[in-house]
């Protein structure tokens, strides 16, 4: 019987987004238990398959369309951008659409996917800069959406309870790690005085 050694066992933690987190085992949701045996031969658990999900990125004169999660979601009253997952046989831009469609009641146009990131709780996120339809009103979905807002990215970046995914999104930006016409945020250092 072969042992572990040097792994610990760390109680769960959650992270900011609601979910367990695996800090330090960024590619499985196994946690070593050091007292645990592992035969010759044995293999160690795999990680799940990765889950896909699209957001939509809609800046309307300076401000950035978001919503609060309902309490019936994982992350229940966090603010994000609105999207979803994919389904099989989806396109993100299909997704996307979907997604909006289903929890604000409008029609998106998605123009370009601008960045992807994976969340910590191991989910590959594809940012679609998007457009609503002239026509739309936003109907908020109570099953998904508590509320919306448009917000600026300044005043995005600082709220406390914005998924931490969609900060480092931002922050990306802001920082031209990520660059996209017609999406220029400015860095969340400055503060937007002329003095």
């Amino acid at each position: 019987m072969a042992y572990m050694g040097g792994a610990v066992h760390r109680p769960a933690t959650y992270d900011s987004d609601g979910r367990q987190s695996h800090r330090g085992y960024p590619h499985s949701r196994y946690v070593p238990n050091p007292w645990e045996r592992i035969e010759p031969g044995m293999s160690l658990p795999t990680s799940e398959p990765r889950r896909r999900g699209a957001v939509a990125v809609v800046l309307r004169q300076g401000r950035l369309l978001v919503i609060r999660r309902s309490p019936f979601v994982v992350a229940p009253g966090a603010l994000c951008f609105p999207g979803g997952g994919i389904e099989a046989g989806e396109s993100e831009s299909e997704a996307l659409v979907r997604e909006v469609r289903e929890e604000l009641g409008a029609t998106v146009l998605p123009l370009a996917c601008v960045w992807k990131s994976v969340t910590t709780w191991n989910v590959e996120i594809a940012w679609w800069r998007a457009e609503l339809d002239a026509e739309s009103e936003l109907t908020p979905n109570p099953a998904e959406v508590a509320s919306t807002h448009w917000l600026t990215p300044r005043e995005l970046v600082t709220r406390e309870d914005l998924l931490e995914s969609n900060r480092q999104f931002l922050t990306a930006i802001a920082t031209r790690k990520i660059v996209a016409e017609g999406l220029i945020l400015p860095h969340p250092s400055e503060d937007g005085s002329d003095d």
